[in-house]
């Protein structure tokens, strides 16, 4: 029955194929959302649960591609490039996967690539692509915060 439902996909239009996927993840959201509603005890509340649902879907449902998401960067990195499906004789994925990389320590003032001092002076910057809810990303910064930390 899979196979038949991908021949589905391969065979028809692109609108076919896509009505084929929506189908298939309509059953699930479907018996989710009526998961959602049994606990629901109004009717105010069931369209909180359906506006913010669809809120979610449709995000997904619209979104673009991130910036330089299309763009390819060249490696400059002195470390070999290995085929993850032809790796040289007895290397596996994890020697890759855990290998731990360190520069070479600063051993002259002209060096790009220096190590900090110390590990308080560490800074980590994470980025958040907020699309139309921005209040809920401040709501998440706020709940993260503590003194001491720069948001």
């Amino acid at each position: 029955n899979n196979n038949n439902n991908n021949n589905n996909l391969l065979e028809g239009t692109p609108l076919e194929a896509a009505k084929e996927v929506v189908n298939r993840m309509s059953v699930n959201l479907e018996t989710r959302l009526a998961q959602l509603f049994e606990k629901a005890t109004t009717p105010g509340c069931r369209a909180q649960i359906a506006a913010h649902y669809s809120s979610f879907i449709n995000a997904i449902a619209l979104e673009h591609s991130l910036p330089f998401g299309e763009v390819h960067f060249q490696n400059t990195c002195p470390e070999p490039i290995y085929d993850l499906d032809d790796l040289p004789d007895g290397m596996h994925i994890g020697m890759i996967q855990n290998r731990s990389y360190q520069p070479d320590h600063n051993d002259d003032d002209d060096d790009d690539s220096l190590y900090i001092d110390h590990p308080s002076n560490l800074k980590l910057l994470y980025g958040i692509l907020t699309h139309r809810n921005a209040n809920e990303t401040i709501r998440l910064i706020h709940t993260l915060y503590e003194p001491g930390h720069t948001f």
